[in-house]
């Protein structure tokens, strides 16, 4: 079974990294971004994740987003 991390910040420096590490070793890896994010840092792995566009601060659609990818680890970055 794969292990699913999500993960807040990809387009960072350190969340990106985490981002590339975690395809790199297999993960189904689930972003978290600002829908005027710039996806510069992630385009090398952007086929491989999924990208979320969700503000933080809704706590209700964070909510229904984390119960559905149900993620083995949560970074926020």
């Amino acid at each position: 079974m794969k292990k699913v991390a999500l993960i807040t910040g990809c387009t960072g420096f350190v969340g990106s990294h985490l981002a590339k590490r975690l395809v790199k070793e297999g993960y189904d890896v689930h972003c978290i971004v600002r829908k005027s994010s710039n996806l510069e840092r992630i385009l090398e792995i952007k086929k491989f994740v999924t990208i979320h566009k969700v503000d933080l601060t809704e706590f209700e659609k964070l909510e229904v987003l984390a119960k559905k990818i149900n993620p083995n680890y949560i970074f926020h970055t």
